[in-house]
């Protein structure tokens, strides 16, 4: 993947060995009751609560070369579309301009190391 630079995910240009970056994800479960009592009121005659959740925590460690300074970033392959945008006030067309159009790739973002 090339990718296009999104943004900075670290803010001050700096020389780093490695990035640590992290991602966590949390799980809900809620019960529910579709037979004419409440949710709290089935999972009472249940045993068991309403609801729960659960959160999972994943690190990596990236890395960079010190000898110079870097951020971490994001970067994304983006699908480039041409289009027509009209300004329009109380429903009249007051102005057409055409530019482009960038939507990423879905699945396609990554995080790199950009170096300055």
């Amino acid at each position: 993947m090339n990718g296009e630079h999104v943004r900075d995910l670290s803010t001050n240009w700096a020389p780093a060995s490695n990035y640590t970056w992290g991602e966590t994800e949390t799980v809900s479960a809620t019960i529910s009751a579709d037979v004419g009592v409440t949710a709290s009121g089935a999972a009472g005659q249940l045993g068991v609560t309403g609801s729960t959740s659960r959160a999972f925590s994943v690190q990596t460690e990236i890395p960079a070369n010190s000898d110079t300074s870097s951020k971490l970033a994001l970067k994304a392959d983006y699908h480039k579309i041409y289009t027509r945008f009209d300004r329009k006030a109380q429903g009249i067309t007051v102005s057409t301009e055409y530019g482009y159009v960038y939507a990423p790739i879905e699945g396609t973002p990554e995080i790199y190391v950009r170096y300055k």
